[in-house]
């Protein structure tokens, strides 16, 4: 008797812990799905175990598989899991001809497996049925249980997977502005030799716009942080890279022409988009609990490095005969701003299966065809 009110509320259990983990993950935007978060990580893990000794290509092959496994796979737990909970709830009745009909053929777990699958299913062979009231409205439970996953699976790929394109998108198109270089001084030489700021302005806002979105979309869909596309420009890692270069060229190498009196560029919508980059970056290691990556360096060494890479971007600003910032404290407040940003973007790079130059290197993108 102890051992069948035992099953009956370990099965009770099971599916209120799945579809409790069903609602956080499809519709609650601020729940954290237990199941999705030990799964999720569980198998990338297991796949950046897989991958770490193959070369690049054959590695981003196997990581990129990451995510559609680990929706597949979460669905799948979820379909298991309930059929498993609703047979230990079967299970202390399906021998007894009194609760279930034809029982000579289902017989212990096995059988209750077997009419848990069907019933979740929706199939009804009719070869077995309840004859107990009770157990009858459990099936019509599981039944509708089964539709109920079935729905909130095809509503949980139509909110993912636009998600990815919108990334990709903004991959593709920042990559494209920038000439495949991550400083952004290609775009920004661009807008302001045209003498078109405000349409420099409203690019900004735009793309703080669609990185806010990503970003809520990211939140509440931890499984994104996986997504690991095969062309490193294409990935999240990317669109991090460009969008700090947009900001570090024109809050610290540029003054703002639109001025009388030369300032840094201070305009409001690329302060939004330096607290929004920002934002992104802490959020990014809450969700995904990534600690920031320290440099194996020394600081008075990281700090020389990025010393040299500001007076590097000056050099390039100042041959596209771009108006320079001064050089008090402009140089300083450059290397600070990298070396809070640098470690969260470091360990979310390194998370994700890319190495620095993958990510970091300037791409040869195709001509327009039109143009050739």
């Amino acid at each position: 008797m102890l051992m069948e009110v035992f099953s009956i509320v370990l099965g009770v259990c099971i599916i209120l812990l799945v579809i409790t983990d069903i609602v956080l993950t499809v519709l609650h935007i601020q729940g954290r799905s237990l199941i999705e978060w030990l799964f999720t990580r569980s198998l990338w893990s297991l796949l950046r175990a897989i991958a770490s000794p193959l070369p690049g290509r054959s590695k981003h092959h196997v990581l990129s598989w990451g995510f559609p496994l680990m929706i597949a796979g979460l669905i799948g737990i979820w379909v298991c899991l309930l059929v498993v909970g609703y047979s230990l709830i079967y299970w202390p009745f399906i021998s007894n001809d009194a609760y279930f009909s034809q029982t000579q053929y289902h017989q212990g777990f096995g059988g209750a497996l077997y009419f848990s699958g069907v019933t979740l299913a929706t199939i009804g062979y009719g070869d077995i049925h309840p004859r107990s009231t009770l157990l009858g409205f459990v099936a019509v439970t599981e039944g509708f249980s089964g539709f109920v996953v079935i729905t909130m699976s095809v509503t949980f790929l139509l909110s993912v997977y636009p998600s990815l394109l919108k990334k990709s998108s903004l991959a593709s198109a920042l990559n494209r502005e920038v000439d495949g270089d991550i400083s952004a001084v290609p775009m920004i030489a661009r807008y302001i030799d045209a003498g078109n700021l405000e349409a420099l302005y409203t690019r900004i806002a735009d793309i703080n716009k669609d990185l806010l979105e990503v970003i809520e979309a990211y939140r509440v869909h931890s499984a994104l942080y996986y997504a690991h596309p095969f062309e490193p420009d294409r990935s999240l890692v990317r669109v991090l890279l460009i969008i700090r270069g947009i900001i570090t060229a024109l809050r610290f190498g540029l003054y703002d022409q639109s001025r009388k009196v030369g300032q840094p560029w201070n305009d409001p919508r690329i302060l939004v988009l330096e607290d929004s980059f920002t934002y992104a970056l802490a959020m990014f290691a809450e969700s995904v609990y990534v600690a920031s990556r320290q440099s194996e360096y020394s600081e008075k060494e990281v700090r020389e490095y990025l010393r040299k890479d500001y007076r590097s971007l000056r050099h390039r600003l100042h041959d596209l005969g771009l108006v320079l910032s001064a050089d008090d404290g402009a140089e300083e407040e450059y290397v600070r701003f990298r070396l809070s940003v640098d470690p969260y973007i470091n360990a979310y790079r390194e998370h994700s299966g890319y190495t620095t130059s993958e990510v970091e290197s300037k791409l040869e993108l195709a001509a327009h065809p039109l143009k050739k």
